[in-house]
């Protein structure tokens, strides 16, 4: 794809710099390529800058296609062997560039790609699967209007995550939120309205998967222009729900009786998932959705560069302490961890270690106040990945 095709057809004289350095930045990257190969972290850091020109540009489907090749980078950078010593300017990118990227990745993956997914599957009548195939159209339109709203979605979510401080924006921000929620409640009233009877499986499945990532993506826009994590409390009901929504795609995507269609989405149901286990503090609730991503069938993905439960349990027990969840009280309100110990962010990282070896690691991050001056500060913990046990948490 050229580059131009990336921007508006009418450019000022600063724009047509700008394009002219953007080009010579590709084609530079491309000859270093084809030369003298490249370093996996400096192809992530280009396609990083990559990203955030075609962001600012609010390009946000070519930054998204982006997002999915630099992920395909981290994973080629993190699965380099850990006895291999990086170069000084190789360690320095793991060092910044991969957290930041996996960051920002696992936003994107969890709030699923905000485009339509192609559905598909799989059966032994091949005319079965052509006229199940067809019965999907009826649900083209609510399919595409939803990730058009998705897609809106995300940019408020993105800006969110660098937490802006300019009034301007943040006004915009908040208005641009209050109109697409409205959007997401009205799309959700006529979807449930038109389709909450129907009875065909593939039918079942698809409309399960569509409220599975609206639930997703209504309570990350309602909560993205708070700092605290207690925000997500408010939710339970409607985390409970993905996770109704989730158990009825595992049961058509992994179970099947003879003759029957196993269906299969580009997503799947791991983000929802994994956004349950992280964000919704229930511990009913986490702990089934960690249950439930044990059953999903994996697929070459972000999440398939981590071991995904081990990062939940991880965050569990950092999170909820000596909290033994094998006698959660059935009457009254959960016991939910306090909002100084909550997680905030998951990045994967590559530290140093014994011997200037490079180790997988993961970095989580929190925010405290505290000395000197009681101001809100960002702290992080680093934990090998290959050191984590079954025994973290309380299952």
């Amino acid at each position: 794809m050229s580059p131009t095709a990336l921007w508006r057809p009418t450019l000022s004289p600063n724009h047509e710099k700008a394009i002219k350095w953007y080009n010579r930045a590709i084609a530079g990257l491309r000859q270093h390529i084809e030369q003298r190969g490249i370093d996996p972290g400096l192809a992530l850091l280009s396609c990083t800058l990559f990203i955030s020109v075609e962001m600012q540009q609010r390009n946000v489907g070519n930054a998204l296609n982006l997002i999915e090749i630099g992920y395909k980078l981290m994973g080629q950078s993190l699965s380099v062997s850990s006895t291999v010593q990086l170069s000084p300017n190789s360690a320095a990118l793991d060092e910044v560039v991969t957290p930041f990227f996996s960051r920002h990745v696992v936003l994107m993956a969890t709030l699923g790609n905000p485009r339509p997914p192609n559905w598909s599957c799989h059966v032994e009548e091949n005319m079965l699967k052509s006229s199940v195939l067809a019965s999907f159209s009826v649900l083209d339109e609510p399919k595409r209007h939803l990730y058009s709203i998705i897609y809106q979605a995300y940019e408020i979510i993105r800006v969110e995550q660098l937490e802006p401080t300019e009034e301007r924006i943040i006004k915009m921000q908040c208005l641009r939120q209050k109109l697409l929620l409205e959007d997401l409640r009205q799309w959700e009233t006529s979807f449930v309205n038109t389709w909450s009877h129907e009875t065909r499986r593939e039918i079942v499945w698809a409309v399960s998967n569509l409220l599975m990532y609206w639930g997703v993506c209504y309570i990350w826009l309602s909560t993205c222009t708070t700092r605290l994590q207690s925000a997500f409390d408010e939710y339970s009901e409607r985390f409970a729900t993905i996770l109704d929504h989730a158990e009825n795609v595992l049961k058509y995507s992994i179970e099947s009786t003879a003759g029957q269609p196993i269906f299969t989405s580009e997503a799947g149901p791991i983000p929802p998932l994994y956004f349950c286990a992280i964000k919704c503090r229930d511990p009913l609730l986490r702990r089934r959705a960690l249950v439930l991503m044990r059953r999903a069938p994996r697929r070459e993905s972000v999440w398939a560069y981590v071991p995904t439960e081990k990062v939940i349990e991880k965050v569990i027990g950092l999170e909820e302490g000596d909290y033994d969840a094998t006698h959660i009280e059935m009457t009254g309100p959960p016991l939910l961890p306090p909002e100084e110990n909550r997680i905030h962010h998951i990045a994967v990282v590559r530290k140093g270690a014994v011997g200037d070896t490079r180790r997988l690691a993961l970095q989580l991050s929190k925010y405290i106040v505290g000395p000197p001056d009681n101001s809100r500060r960002m702290v992080h913990e680093n934990v090998w990945l290959e050191e984590m046990t079954d025994h973290q948490y309380s299952p």
